[in-house]
């Protein structure tokens, strides 16, 4: 995020946002408001916001992996108790850094992407995020995603429009979202990660719309390390932004688009989401 929102109407939402939410030192309770947050814009606009939809579960699972974090004595002594599980003879596992780096980006991205969703239905429409990413040269994706779902709510709104192809801008500006984070700001903490860590993260990183229930499981998890093994791409690594990109539009958002249309337990999952971070 550059310091370019400074002085924009960027600033005021963002900051609207931040006091919502817990400080940064209360990781475990901040990552579960930020989930909330998300899964309540999407509770309140399905019909536009399928980005943050997909993110209160992707937030959900950092919490999971933000669980053991400790002091950086402790995460040490379980960074080499992994180093030897994996077989990283000699490499070092810095777990309390790189648990870090994904609570970072957890936060990095609410602020980057976040303060939009609230400007949208907050009263400050599109023209909001136009002139909040004003001069943001890297932001092109994510302006062009939020053009595309105004203009696919606003055809929604007309009775006489063609609600297949609102749907498609929909659903097209969402994907912009979803490129803009992974192609941005995750990117740009992925590749801080040592390779021991992404070693780790090529076997343990999925994505569970099921919110944990065992019983969903089957139809609601993607994993990248099983999805790319069906690709036949048996170097892939999650922190290369062609490979996971490929996992995510090719696995992940095609399987969030049919629980979106046809899972009648969605809604029940997307508020114990809500429940479980507290008012939004």
């Amino acid at each position: 995020m550059s310091d370019s929102a400074a002085g924009t109407p960027q600033r005021d939402w963002r900051a609207e946002l931040e006091a919502r939410l817990p400080p940064q030192h209360q990781v475990r309770a901040r990552n579960a408001a930020i989930t909330a947050t998300y899964a309540a814009w999407y509770r309140r606009h399905p019909a536009i916001f399928k980005w943050a939809g997909m993110a209160a579960f992707a937030s959900r699972q950092v919490g999971i992996a933000l669980v053991p974090f400790r002091p950086a004595e402790a995460m040490d002594e379980l960074g080499d108790e992994l180093r030897k599980e994996l077989g990283l003879a000699g490499e070092g596992l810095e777990l309390g850094r790189d648990l870090d780096l994904i609570r970072q980006t957890n936060n990095q991205v609410f602020a980057d992407v976040g303060w939009a969703h609230a400007a949208l239905v907050g009263g400050g429409g599109f023209a909001a995020i136009e002139a909040g990413l004003a001069g943001e040269s890297r932001h092109e994706l994510m302006l062009e995603g939020f053009r595309e779902i105004w203009a696919g709510r606003n055809q929604l709104a007309d009775p006489t429009a063609d609600r297949a192809a609102a749907q498609a801008r929909i659903w097209r500006g969402n994907e912009l979202l979803l490129q803009h984070e992974q192609s941005v700001t995750v990117q740009d903490q992925f590749a801080k990660f040592e390779r021991p860590f992404t070693i780790l993260l090529d076997v343990v990183t999925s994505l569970d719309f099921g919110a944990g229930d065992p019983l969903e499981a089957l139809r609601t998890v993607s994993s990248f390390a099983a999805f790319m093994l069906t690709e036949f791409r048996f170097a892939a690594d999650v922190t290369r932004f062609a490979d996971r990109w490929h996992w995510v539009k090719h696995d992940v958002l095609p399987l969030w688009r049919v629980l979106d249309a046809n899972d009648p337990d969605l809604i029940r999952r997307i508020d114990r989401l809500i429940a479980a971070g507290g008012p939004v």
